[in-house]
């Protein structure tokens, strides 16, 4: 059974009240040994409206997103931060609640043009920061993408804000997701930079190849 963590939903508080009125007259239940099982009972009323409420959630986009018609997937069950848009949203647009990736994109990610969620991350609510990064084709980078250890990683603390805790202690921060996505940052160089020599040597062999005609 989950534990009820404050501050407390206002919404599932009235239901479970409500929920009460009948026996309870509408009074507030004490501390005293009369209003256990009531309390009990009312516990129980809170969390089924948590649950229901989170249910909601998971089958809806933000109002953020759906207000900028941009489409996302669900959010998991539970979880409070934004589903990374699938598609790369416009610079600069605040009322869809992200913001502009502020590091060097190349160490980690590829390159890739990153955002991350206009809040302030709080360890103790277990509240996170959603990361995104897109591609040249403007495709999210998630686990099905061929270079997808350069996505982002939800973060524990906010980079800008709180680089030390960032660096060490989030598990989506530099000590712990970071050699993946440096790994896959040096193979996607390694990569194009393959593909620009081939390139370059396939040109050079054409114009060749004319001077001999």
């Amino acid at each position: 059974m989950s534990t009820i963590v404050r501050p407390f939903d206002p919404e599932a508080v009235k239901a479970a009240d409500a929920s009460l009125a009948t026996k309870t007259g509408g009074r507030k239940l004490t501390m005293g040994a009369k209003d256990a099982a009531l309390r009990k009972e009312w516990a129980g009323q809170y969390r089924k409206s948590i649950e229901e409420k989170q249910t909601r959630q998971a089958t809806s986009p933000t109002p953020a997103a759906k207000a900028a018609d941009v489409e996302v997937p669900p959010r998991e069950m539970g979880s409070s931060m934004q589903a990374c848009p699938l598609k790369k949203p416009e610079k600069n647009n605040p009322s869809m609640g992200w913001k502009k990736y502020e590091g060097d994109s190349r160490v980690f990610h590829c390159g890739y043009e990153g955002i991350k969620e206009d809040v302030t991350p709080n360890i103790e609510t277990g509240r996170v920061q959603n990361e995104c990064f897109y591609d040249e084709k403007g495709t999210l980078v998630d686990k099905k993408h061929p270079y997808a250890g350069c996505g982002g990683s939800p973060n524990q603390y906010d980079a800008a804000e709180k680089p030390w805790g960032h660096t060490w202690s989030d598990e989506g921060g530099i000590r712990k997701a970071g050699p993946e996505g440096l790994g896959t940052s040096v193979k996607k160089a390694f990569g194009d930079a393959s593909i620009a020599v081939s390139k370059w040597t396939e040109e050079k062999w054409n114009s060749l190849g004319k001077l001999f005609k």
